[in-house]
């Protein structure tokens, strides 16, 4: 666990922690879709339609509403990297339960040999995109 925690930090040092923050809301920006079921009826006129109940000790936590203008200014900069560069930030962000269980040392050295690249160019390309995001926000 210490080990894990110290390759996490390493991986991110020098990278203010919005970066981060940033590169996770475009995670989750990924993975939003459309409804698999009809929208949800926006003309209901009964006070009900708004009411949620309040949260239990059993329920989930509510997820991390995504910020959408900046999850698209995340994708221009994915959009522009090489094919590989991106296949590296989708093992590391929205991916990234492909590999779960994995320490980060495993989960590199097991994206790496999906993606045949050497765990220094991972972390290139990987520091790459941060330099970009931190750039593109500043």
């Amino acid at each position: 666990m210490k080990k894990e925690r110290n390759m996490e930090k390493e991986r991110n040092m020098g990278y203010p922690r919005w970066v981060e923050d940033e590169l996770w809301n475009w995670s989750r920006w990924c993975w939003l879709g459309d409804w698999p079921q009809p929208d949800p009826n926006v003309k209901c006129i009964s006070a009900e339609r708004a009411y949620r109940a309040p949260a239990g000790p059993d329920d989930e936590p509510a997820p991390i509403p995504v910020h959408m203008d900046h999850a698209r200014k995340v994708q221009k900069l994915y959009d522009s990297l090489a094919h590989v560069e991106q296949r590296v930030l989708q093992a590391e962000y929205p991916r990234r339960h492909e590999y779960a269980g994995l320490t980060a040392g495993e989960r590199i050295t097991r994206a790496c040999d999906r993606l045949d690249i050497s765990p220094v160019y991972y972390k290139i390309a990987l520091g790459h995109m941060k330099d970009q995001v931190r750039r593109a926000f500043q």
